[in-house]
């Protein structure tokens, strides 16, 4: 399995479609994997069955991989779905690999299913409460509260993620000011066009008139 934990680690390195964020995010859920699957390297591809991919999962949800986070004061026991379900992808595509160089005929973590998670709605803020927000941060006493708060609308406005609102430059608005594309960060397709709608471009040309 080594070698073929090997080829996916080096695909995903070598992806450039991938931002450094998503890398990382394979990189950790490989770490975690093999964590908690601590001879999956040494096993013979063939020898693996879906019984095992699914020993595996029941283990490593229910008890992680021990990490505790400096800090932190409520320790969580187990991984969580978002982490579980990382590893899931990763255990998957190394035995994808597997099966496309022969090695075996049918991927067998694919047994394996992803974790549901559970957590709560998210509950947004009214208008109302979305304007008070924004005038107690541009209220503050720091110097760049005014531009905090610009970021915050200009977040909510556009649904762009912070890296790529960081990355916005007026030649990002057409000459007609209709659309404003966004510089998308995650992946080399992420890049997308939006509506400059009123309350965007009103924000825009206050920015602009600084």
């Amino acid at each position: 399995m080594a070698r073929f934990i090997r080829a996916w680690q080096e695909r995903y390195e070598n992806d450039l479609s991938l931002a450094p964020a998503s890398k990382l995010r394979r990189e950790i859920a490989l770490k975690a994997l093999v964590k908690t699957w601590p001879g999956l390297p040494g096993r013979d591809a063939r020898g693996i069955s879906e019984a095992d991919c699914r020993q595996w999962a029941m283990h490593a949800f229910r008890t992680g991989t021990g990490f505790i986070a400096p800090g932190v004061k409520t320790v969580r026991k187990g991984m969580s779905p978002s982490a579980f379900n990382k590893c899931v992808d990763a255990l998957r595509g190394i035995f994808a690999i597997a099966v496309k160089e022969g090695a075996v005929d049918e991927n067998p973590a694919d047994a394996v299913g992803k974790v549901r998670d559970r957590r709560a709605p998210m509950e947004l803020p009214s208008s109302a409460q979305f304007e008070a927000i924004v005038r107690t941060v541009a209220g503050g006493r720091n110097r760049w509260a005014r531009d905090c708060a610009d970021m915050i609308r200009l977040l909510a406005y556009s649904g762009a993620r912070l890296r790529e609102a960081t990355g916005l430059q007026w030649r990002h608005i057409d000459e007609g000011g209709q659309r404003v594309t966004i510089p998308g960060t995650k992946t080399a397709t992420s890049f997308r066009t939006i509506p400059n709608f009123p309350p965007l471009a009103a924000l825009l040309a206050e920015m602009r008139r600084r």
